[in-house]
């Protein structure tokens, strides 16, 4: 079994587990009814589908600390009844956090309950390529700094900028930027 089966069969498994949720269901921790949560996401890990709840004071803004629910209490959870306009608000909210839910990347999490298990596998295929660009992107930033920091040592040592754009050959404006990106005391 080559590694594209494998990952078809492991997508066909996760979608066999994430079809049971409904994003947007909403439910409360041991039938109390002061606190309410919205399931937002489904996380895909090895070989199984958590469901993140959000609480509602977290959506609300009453409440400021990231209000999902561990994973052992998401297994005492209780239905509730079904409220669209907060369910909405959660999901709104959970989409303008996505970078906390996913980990910056780290974590598979799918915002909306997959259609079939060919979408859970392309779903998998952007995970991966969307880490690969996250690395890049971080190299690239790293580039970028040390770049800044080279510009502006030169320019420390010559105090002028536009002597420092013409010997390296950029244009002044260039020069400015990588000194001001700069955050370490100049000599």
């Amino acid at each position: 079994m080559d590694s594209t089966d494998r990952e078809r069969t492991r997508a066909e498994r996760l979608y066999s587990s994430a079809r049971e949720y409904r994003i947007g269901s909403r439910v409360t921790l041991d039938g109390s009814p002061s606190s309410r949560f919205t399931l937002v996401a489904l996380e895909l890990g090895r070989g199984r589908v958590f469901p993140l709840y959000v609480d509602d004071d977290c959506v609300s803004g009453k409440n400021t600390q990231f209000g999902v629910l561990d994973r052992d209490e998401a297994e005492h959870v209780v239905p509730a009844p079904d409220d669209e306009e907060k369910a909405r608000a959660a999901q709104a909210w959970a989409a303008s956090a996505r970078e906390d839910f996913t980990h910056y990347g780290q974590q598979r999490v799918l915002f909306d309950t997959p259609a079939s298990a060919e979408q859970v596998w392309r779903f998998l295929q952007f995970c991966e390529a969307d880490r690969e660009w996250r690395i890049a992107e971080r190299a690239q930033r790293q580039a970028a700094s040390q770049r800044a920091e080279a510009i502006a040592q030169i320019v420390w040592g010559n105090s002028n900028q536009s002597s420092t754009a013409r010997l390296l050959g950029l244009n002044q404006s260039t020069v400015s930027r990588a000194v001001a990106s700069v955050t370490s005391d100049a000599p």
